[in-house]
């Protein structure tokens, strides 16, 4: 009989599973389904809406990609003429922006991937004010 079977053994690499950067992005453009039922990427490219980032003292960094206008990115709308003509004369330029928020506007933008129901982002910006 052994001595030690009461004994907690923790595993460490949950530990560093749950301290690794996370990149979302919409249902259509995912690599992968993770077990919060969030679209995931693998790598952090053009397509990444959204993103946890670790500080070095372990602490996440909930962000948010920014259109032109400062506001929360909608992928789901049309450009007008004006925008396009615009992203055209940006382009070769890095005009991927992200906005540090809250936990709770993170969530309610995640829900907006989730589902592409625009009232998601519209809560999320209100609670980002």
């Amino acid at each position: 009989m052994k001595e030690n079977n009461f004994i907690f053994q923790q595993n460490s690499s949950n530990n560093l599973e749950t301290n690794k950067d996370r990149f979302f992005c919409l249902l259509a453009d995912k690599d992968f389904i993770d077990k919060e039922n969030n679209p995931r990427c693998n790598t952090e490219d053009n397509k990444v809406l959204a993103k946890i980032k670790y500080k070095p003292n372990g602490m996440p960094k909930y962000l948010i990609r920014i259109d032109d206008t400062k506001k929360l990115f909608n992928p789901t709308l049309d450009l007008p003429e004006t925008k396009n003509i615009k992203l055209l004369h940006s382009i070769g330029k890095e005009t991927t922006l992200f906005k540090e928020v809250n936990k709770k506007a993170f969530d309610f933008y995640l829900m907006f991937l989730k589902t592409g129901n625009g009232s998601w982002i519209l809560n999320a910006e209100r609670e980002d004010i």
